[in-house]
């Protein structure tokens, strides 16, 4: 009934935020108000194929997915999610070291994706996820001795929990026990990729 009076008040609102925070801080609070704590940062994608990688962009990409061979890594603009950019790197056999190296160097958030059921059953599995984890470790312990930017955020992603019975991470860690790069569990989720609620779970793994 009073349109321009409602109007006015809000604009009175945006001023007063704007004048004691500044418009660059604002729109960092908007974004933050809007759930896009990602903005303007990277997002790639690891783990050997079949892990839930390319469920994981169906759930926040709307456009067609492209299955890459392994060392063609595929780029998405992801506009209307938390994640503004995601890179899928593919997880055939032959991973290129050097290839994966940069991709690690060029993320903000490394999300490692693998299938509990495949890790905890079979053993080659098992090692090449070991390789990989090993090797995203040790890059990023490099970057952290070597410069002083904000650190990556690493997460172990423990997919397809629902194919195996009275499943509990603790079947997982025993496994890691004694590797340098079981530290990186800490920061760690393990999800049924059935369930659209698993993107929540990451979200928030992400952002505390």
């Amino acid at each position: 009934m009073f349109p321009n009076k409602h109007n006015t008040f809000i604009d009175e609102i945006i001023d007063f935020i704007v004048s004691v925070i500044g418009g660059t801080s604002l729109i960092f609070l908007i974004d933050i108000l809007m759930n896009k704590v990602f903005v303007g940062k990277k997002t790639v994608l690891f783990g050997p194929q079949s892990s839930g990688k390319t469920t994981f962009l169906r759930y926040i990409y709307k456009g067609e997915i492209v299955e890459g061979r392994s060392g063609a890594p595929n780029h998405y603009e992801v506009k209307d999610a938390i994640y503004d950019v995601v890179t899928d790197f593919g997880g055939g056999e032959e991973w290129l070291p050097e290839l994966f190296e940069k991709y690690i160097k060029e993320h903000h958030y490394i999300l490692f994706f693998f299938s509990v059921y495949e890790f905890i059953n079979d053993i080659a599995y098992r090692n090449d996820c070991f390789a990989r984890i090993d090797f995203i470790y040790n890059v990023i312990e490099k970057e952290r001795s070597s410069n002083s930017e904000g650190q990556k955020k690493v997460l172990i992603i423990g997919t397809f929990i629902d194919k195996v019975p009275g499943f509990n991470s603790s079947m997982v860690e025993n496994l890691f026990a004694g590797k340098p790069y079981s530290v990186l569990l800490q920061r760690s989720v393990y999800i049924n990729t059935t369930q659209k609620e698993c993107l929540k779970v990451i979200n928030d793994a992400l952002t505390n």
